[in-house]
C-alpha cells in the first residue's frame, strides 16, 4: 500500500522568502513489504507531475530526524534540507517511542 496526502501552499510578501506556491506533502508512506521495490520513487515522480500541473514551484515534505532510512531515500531523489525544527522538552519525558 503506498499513499501520498498533501495540500497546498503559498508564500506571498514573505519577509525572508519569495513568492512561492508549494505543495507539501503532509503524509506519505510505503508499507513494509512494498519497501524498497521502486515504488517511494515512482510516488515522487507522480507527486512532481501533480505538481507541476498545479504551477507550483517546488515539494516540501517534513521527515523525523530518527528516520534515517527516509532521509537517505530523500536525498537520494535530490532533496535537500531546507530548515530544521529545534525542540527542548520542559518536563513530560521522551515523547519519541524509540
Amino acid at each position: 500500500m503506498v499513499y501520498p496526502i498533501f495540500k497546498i501552499k503559498e508564500i506571498k510578501e514573505h519577509i525572508n522568502l519569495k513568492n512561492a506556491k508549494i505543495l507539501y506533502v503532509e503524509k506519505i508512506g510505503v508499507s513494509k513489504k512494498s519497501k524498497r521495490k521502486g515504488i517511494g520513487k515512482l510516488m515522487l515522480e507522480e507527486i512532481k507531475k501533480i505538481a507541476k500541473s498545479l504551477n507550483c514551484n517546488r515539494i516540501e515534505l517534513s521527515c523525523w530526524s530518527f528516520n534515517k532510512n527516509a532521509i537517505k531515500f530523500y536525498k537520494s531523489q535530490n532533496m535537500k534540507i531546507q530548515k530544521l525544527n529545534m525542540e527542548i522538552d520542559i518536563g513530560s519525558g521522551n515523547r519519541y517511542r524509540k
